[in-house]
């Protein structure tokens, strides 16, 4: 939802769309992605950031529909984005990687390495730190100051139900309804293991 409670969605046609969350009714038609749009976050300011199966995110004025930046550093589809408690960026993609990025001045600040597939979600967690769950079966922690991963858990034999469980856990985290040592405790219950 949108601040002005709008909706926002993306799409395979290369646009973002703007609709009235009330009568259904499309009211703009967001266009510069050459590729298809895969992730949307509404920024601190009210703008909305928009990543493209291009690699590229896009920064847009919802009011105007008029595009203010595109930021580009990801040679892989993007896949994910989080805003992070200092009003900068993260961006998860297939290339593996996660970039921070500051949307004032289009810049990448980070480069996070570690993950061996493609990042699919990110989470912001409490303390500002940020998990990523990723197509190597693994989910990290990373703390974004120094860009290094804290905690890499990985979960190789997991069922479709154990990564539900967790993406649960890991969400009680961010609503700071676990604690980080709870979550761990509880995340290797449902994994059975020490």
């Amino acid at each position: 939802m949108l601040p002005n409670g709008t909706i926002a969605s993306g799409s395979f046609d290369k646009t973002i769309r703007i609709w009235d969350s009330n009568t259904g009714k499309e009211l703009k038609k967001l266009e510069g992605h050459t590729r298809s749009v895969l992730s949307l976050v509404v920024l601190p300011d009210g703008s909305l950031a928009s990543g493209s199966y291009g690699g590229t995110i896009r920064i847009w004025d919802i009011n105007t529909g008029k595009e203010l930046k595109k930021l580009e550093g990801h040679p892989g589809s993007v896949r994910s984005l989080v805003v992070l408690p200092n009003g900068t960026i993260a961006s998860g993609s297939v290339d593996t990687t996660i970039r921070i990025w500051d949307i004032n001045t289009g810049k990448e600040l980070k480069k996070l390495e570690g993950h061996t597939g493609s990042v699919w979600s990110l989470v912001v967690l409490p303390n500002g730190n940020i998990a990523s769950g990723s197509g190597d079966k693994t989910i990290r922690i990373w703390e974004i100051d120094y860009g290094i991963s804290l905690l890499k858990q990985e979960f190789k034999k997991m069922s479709s139900a154990q990564a539900k469980q967790v993406w649960e856990l890991l969400r009680k985290l961010h609503d700071k309804k676990l604690t980080k040592d709870s979550a761990r405790v509880e995340i290797k219950k449902v994994l059975k293991v020490n």
